[in-house]
């Protein structure tokens, strides 16, 4: 006992550990990215034009790592707008961090040191996972919903409405998430930022080919003038023939996405209702190492089996 004790302490601490480092790491980067920003913005010697962020980099920090440009959001960062979610990248990463540890608590308990492996890796990946699948949902509803905004703004353009007026109207008439996002959009123009750079934190946010359509569409008009409603209906019926072709490639790839999600639940479920009809008869593979490590590595194949079917069924267009 004495043992499992000092090894659980140790995990906990290793955990907050690592933790602690990666709030201090995105804290510190954050800081010094808003600094070298300001100092990019200021420029060097009077009557000098501001100097770009990567020079003054070079000039001031030259032993610094060039990780990403200051300003640039990381990828964390662009799946948690995506995704919808009001969280920072450290918290996040915290947030990961603490349930790798308590699933690795858990699993060393119950199996070992095996145990406390298998449950850090299912916590560090798990909300990975759920955090892709639901900005990867999102942007679908965005995009199923953008042919009717481009509908109805078409419609306010022919009205005599301005571009922000029919915004306005789309994020008034539909629901969520194009209603939220079009409603950003609006009250990011009304604190004096420019319509592109809005329009381009939307893109930022929602993602997709769809979207930087009717992005480009709209700066090129401001930029050189046209038919701005006339592109938006060409836009409208192109998007509406992508999500029907997008319905009938989901349609015919529903078997092979049904085989594999049977194919990859089946032996979880086997193993489940084998234990619990005959609890002794898995005791063999559950109490020696050689059962542990023989699942451990069924495990790994059966997620190496389901991300190929996976693979094989997506079609991407």
């Amino acid at each position: 006992m004495s043992r499992e004790l000092a090894l659980l302490l140790l995990f906990c601490a290793a955990a907050a550990a690592a933790a602690s480092v990666v709030a201090w790491h995105e804290a510190a980067h954050g800081a010094l990215a808003r600094r070298l920003a300001a100092v990019g913005r200021g420029g060097g010697e009077p009557g000098e034009p501001p100097a770009p962020a990567t020079a003054v980099r070079r000039r001031w920090f030259p032993r610094l790592p060039s990780r990403r440009e200051p300003g640039v959001p990381s990828a964390v960062a662009v799946q948690l707008r995506q995704a919808g979610l009001q969280l920072r990248p450290e918290e996040y990463r915290g947030l990961v961090a603490a349930l790798a540890a308590a699933l690795g608590l858990l699993g060393l308990l119950r199996l070992g040191v095996l145990g406390a492996l298998l449950g850090a890796g299912l916590g560090a990946a798990a909300p990975r996972i759920w955090l892709r699948g639901r900005s990867a949902s999102r942007r679908r509803a965005f995009a199923e919903q953008l042919s009717d905004a481009l509908s109805l703004m078409s419609n306010a353009l022919r009205s005599g409405h301005s571009f922000l007026q029919a915004a306005e109207l789309c994020g008034e008439e539909l629901p969520e998430p194009a209603g939220g996002e079009w409603r950003r959009v609006l009250q990011e123009t009304r604190v004096n930022i420019p319509l592109e750079d809005a329009l381009a934190n939307l893109l930022n946010r929602v993602g997709g080919d769809d979207l930087d359509l009717l992005v480009t569409a709209v700066m090129i008009q401001r930029q050189v003038g046209g038919n701005l409603a006339e592109v938006l209906d060409r836009i409208a019926e192109t998007l509406r023939q992508r999500v029907r072709l997008r319905g009938e490639v989901r349609a015919l790839t529903a078997q092979g996405r049904l085989s594999g999600l049977i194919v990859g639940a089946l032996p979880v479920a086997l193993l489940v209702l084998v234990s619990v009809i005959n609890p002794g008869y898995l005791g063999p593979l559950l109490s020696t190492s050689l059962g542990r490590v023989l699942l451990a590595v069924a495990a790994v194949f059966e997620v190496i089996g389901g991300l190929l079917i996976r693979r094989m069924v997506n079609v991407e267009f």
